[in-house]
């Protein structure tokens, strides 16, 4: 099956733009209607990170919660799980792209906001989120073959996890917002090893 769910090509790829064009419009209201460039910027950063972290999150769990509660929501989730992952690296792409413009507008505040670890880290994820971008198609699993392709995506998904996880979680001396991510990104982990657990249990019986 190529990108996106079992019912066609078409309509996955029609799911990715109706997902590209929500996230794009989402973005352009701040930098429309927000007087202050430098801080309609920082909006758009905020706004595409909790974007981001929702999509991911849903590629991320959809075969773990049809598992364990299989319904229509679920089989849509894990059908369309290509065009959320896609989905997702599309607005961590805009979110990039923030980032390189508050930078240069900005630099000073954009050091204040950040650090070199940080940045290293955020990098060492757009590469893994590049990687499993442009591998999403039946061609890449082909060119790859099955074990590398299958290896490729779970180190890129469980490091992606992990730099959210770091991310928010290092905020919330700052912001007790963050608290919210951060506990919901491990929770989906526990969800995932419950999961598992539950089909290991099964497979023994």
């Amino acid at each position: 099956m190529a990108l996106g769910t079992q019912t066609g090509s078409n309509r996955g790829w029609q799911a990715f733009a109706l997902i590209a064009a929500g996230v794009a419009a989402a973005c352009a209201v701040p930098i429309l209607f927000v007087p202050d460039p430098v801080e309609a910027v920082r909006l758009v950063i905020r706004l595409t990170a909790r974007i981001s972290l929702a999509l991911f999150l849903a590629a991320f769990l959809a075969s773990t919660l049809a598992r364990l509660w299989p319904g229509s929501v679920t089989r849509w989730m894990v059908a369309n799980r290509r065009v959320l992952g896609l989905g997702f690296a599309w607005s961590h792409l805009i979110h990039a792209s923030a980032l390189v413009i508050l930078y240069r507008a900005d630099s000073a505040l954009f050091w204040t906001l950040t650090n070199p670890v940080s940045v290293t880290g955020g990098s060492i994820a757009y590469v893994f989120i590049a990687a499993l971008a442009f591998t999403s198609f039946d061609g890449a699993v082909r060119a790859l073959g099955p074990q590398r392709w299958q290896r490729l995506h779970s180190t890129g998904i469980w490091i992606i996890w992990l730099v959210f996880l770091i991310s928010n979680a290092k905020r919330i001396p700052i912001n007790l917002g963050y608290a919210l991510p951060t506990a919901i990104l491990i929770a989906a982990l526990l969800v995932r090893l419950y999961a598992r657990t539950v089909r290991t249990a099964k497979a023994t019986t």
